[in-house]
């Protein structure tokens, strides 16, 4: 036998006041009366039960510390221990996503329908010393919630603090778990409750020691399953938002989506879904300022048509404009300063020198002077005077004029050349060392390219021939536009990033695949035969109770 609670044994203490109190007596105080006749009756009275006085205190202590023994040994809680052939049972709960789905016959979700079915077979069938239980989660991580034991209000709090998750079921590794934790042992089974969103629960089946008791019936439901923020490459004060939605159901669901900026509505967005489709959408906002999106799908029936609640509000954060870090070297230029300041969240620093590296996120503006090796990161050349390891440069054109524009280049949004006279222009000409082959954004001629850009991963190299202080063309708007296409172009390949992952996988939205039976067992396989297996406990406080009565 072991205890369970040991400092519980610190009750015994009260025995010596018990002790004290019959030992103590009380001193009679005299009193004057007028007659002795009534008194004389009591007297004599006492004097015929003088022997069975003797033993009534004596008693009434050895029950007060009969008693006592009793509560204390109930307090030490008792336990035997398990016999060979004792019988374990691990209870799996599934606690992903899809338990969180409400099932409209009950008004409760089915995790909470889980633990009510468990806690009512603990009631009818309490462990004991030859039947002990172990309780486990499975979800993303399995999780051994409590080892096996016979405690039963252990398990019911262990029961009721089960917490709901959104993530997927991983079934698999939460049955090796449990494997692992009945160690072999015969009389033992692992009954797994869950819902059967898990595609694991097929090579199962045959196994006599997993059993699986499903709770739930199949329903429909619509889910936003992407919500993701980003900043415009095209423009550092718009924002992009990519939404996803889902129609996990059989019937058409009617719905709309409603977002928020740092809790002000800006946006609701009406959706009808047909059965299995999803609708993907871009909405483009303005913002310089940063802060915390929320996204909420309402349906218009939720009843029917959205039984998880947990798989429609989204947050997403997006960040304030970045400052963009630009470094100036070259010939100073009135007209290239000047737009490069009148950039927005730019921060314009002058170089002396031409520097060997550049620091992330910066970009590297060059006029005129430039270096024969040029420096990794982002570097933008404008009327380049001197040959580089990235292409020499020409002869100035006889005749200025740009024929060729490359229109689909986002470097040449908004921008015209064709027609325009750009005097200083000068043929550049590749090398053969320079990092791939460059794209032609504008050419005089087919054999005259006079703006070229390499792109390479974390690198984008721009050459622009072109003189700014002859002629009008840094007078014209076409200028500071692809002054801004070029560092835009800068900050995209900074931004660039995969596609953003599902908030929620698809096989925990998808409440369909719920199916009504899969080698499951009825409620009562799990119940026993009662035996004389009441907690030892349990008969010392009754065995207290009945003490203290026959005592009174």
């Amino acid at each position: 036998m072991e205890f369970l609670n040991p400092a519980a044994g610190c009750l015994l203490v009260l025995a010596v006041p018990i002790v004290l109190f019959h030992l103590l007596k009380v001193r009679r105080q005299q009193e004057i009366t007028a007659t002795l006749l009534f008194w004389q009756e009591i007297l004599d009275e006492q004097r015929f039960r003088t022997f069975g006085r003797r033993f009534r205190y004596p008693l009434s202590m050895l029950a007060g510390l009969l008693f006592l023994f009793l509560l204390t040994a109930a307090a030490l809680h008792p336990s035997v221990r398990p016999p060979e052939n004792v019988s374990q049972t691990v209870l799996l709960v599934d606690n992903s996503a899809s338990m969180n789905a409400v099932e409209p016959s009950e008004k409760r979700t089915r995790l909470e329908l889980v633990k009510r079915r468990i806690l009512r077979s603990l009631a009818e069938s309490p462990p004991d010393a030859e039947h002990r239980i172990a309780l486990m989660t499975a979800s993303s991580e399995p999780r051994t919630v409590t080892g096996f034991t016979d405690h039963l209000a252990t398990l019911r709090r262990k029961v009721r603090e089960i917490p709901p998750t959104g993530s997927v079921t991983e079934l698999a590794q939460a049955v090796e778990l449990a494997r692992r934790l009945l160690a072999g042992e015969p009389h033992s089974k692992i009954l797994v409750y869950t819902d059967g969103n898990a595609a694991e629960i097929p090579q199962f089946l045959g196994s006599e020691e997993v059993r699986f008791l499903p709770v739930g019936r199949p329903q429909n439901n619509i889910a936003l399953t992407r919500f993701q923020p980003r900043r415009s490459p095209g423009d550092t004060a718009e924002y992009e938002t990519l939404f996803e939605t889902v129609n996990f159901g059989t019937s058409q669901a009617e719905c709309r989506l409603e977002i928020e900026r740092d809790g002000r509505l800006i946006d609701v967005i009406p959706l009808e879904l047909a059965p299995g489709e999803s609708h993907t959408q871009i909405l483009r906002s303005v913002s310089e300022q940063g802060g915390m999106l929320k996204a909420v799908l309402v349906s218009s029936d939720p009843l029917s048509s959205d039984a998880l609640a947990a798989d429609n509000i989204a947050f997403a954060a997006f960040p304030d404009v970045p400052v963009q870090k630009i470094l100036f070297f070259g010939e100073e230029n009135f007209f290239l300063e000047h737009v490069l300041r009148s950039q927005p969240n730019i921060a314009l620093t002058r170089l002396e020198q031409c520097p060997e590296a550049i620091p992330d996120g910066a970009v590297l503006v060059i006029h005129r002077r430039v270096p024969p090796v040029i420096p990794p990161g982002h570097v933008f050349v404008i009327d380049p005077r001197e040959d580089s390891d990235y292409c020499r440069i020409g002869e100035p054109l006889e005749v200025p004029l740009v024929t060729n524009e490359r229109k689909e280049s986002p470097l040449m949004r908004n921008v015209s050349f064709r027609n325009l006279r750009i005097f200083g222009m000068r043929t550049l000409i590749p090398q053969v060392s320079a990092s791939g082959k460059p794209t032609v954004l504008a050419s005089a001629s087919e054999e005259n390219p006079v703006f070229l850009e390499w792109t390479s991963p974390g690198r984008h190299v721009l050459f622009l021939s072109a003189e700014l202080d002859r002629g009008d063309f840094a007078l014209r708007t076409a200028f500071p536009i692809l002054i801004s296409n070029g560092l835009n172009r800068f900050r995209e390949s900074h931004e660039e990033g995969p596609v953003p992952p599902r908030l929620v996988d698809p096989r925990e939205s998808n409440l369909r695949a719920v199916p009504d039976s899969f080698g499951a067992i009825p409620a009562d396989e799990t119940a026993r035969p009662r035996t004389f297996g009441y907690p030892l406990r349990l008969w010392l406080i009754l065995a207290a109770i009945a003490l203290s009565a026959t005592e009174w």
